[in-house]
């Protein structure tokens, strides 16, 4: 077997990148994509079952709750009643944030856009209690 002496760059959107993997248009993923049992099992853009590996993630990374403490707390444990009822989440929208956030809260409690909005929604106080984001958003944002 014989390595490869040359590769060409193919650039896959994020709507099509497993069709064209199925459809044998290109024939490795690299970046830009999370790993969840969900994808092993069934990967949701193509309904293929069980047809793709997945390697070890050479990054990783976790959603932070950044806000007022109580609501914090709030939001980690998911709670909406009592000292809660007011919880209000921004959410920064990314394809990982979106489905996680909104199977956790009911939409009336989460409000999504691109982080520096969702910053400042936070920082004014002019809608939300709590920030979501990946970590590296909360802890790089100056």
């Amino acid at each position: 077997c014989r390595a490869p002496t040359k590769m060409e760059l193919v650039i896959v959107g994020a709507d099509d990148r497993y069709e064209r993997l199925l459809n044998h248009e290109v024939d490795v993923l690299f970046a830009g994509d999370s790993f969840t049992l969900e994808k092993l099992v069934r990967e949701p853009s193509t309904g293929e079952l069980g047809k793709f590996a997945f390697g070890y993630p050479y990054y990783t990374d976790s959603v932070v709750y950044f806000g007022l403490e109580t609501y914090v707390k709030c939001a980690e444990d998911q709670k909406r009643y009592e000292e809660c009822v007011d919880l209000s989440i921004c959410a920064v929208d990314t394809p990982e944030i979106r489905p996680l956030i909104t199977s956790f809260f009911p939409p009336s409690f989460i409000r999504f856009g691109p982080f520096p909005e969702m910053e400042s929604s936070l920082k004014n106080e002019t809608g939300c209690n709590v920030l979501v984001s990946d970590l590296y958003r909360i802890y790089g944002s100056s």
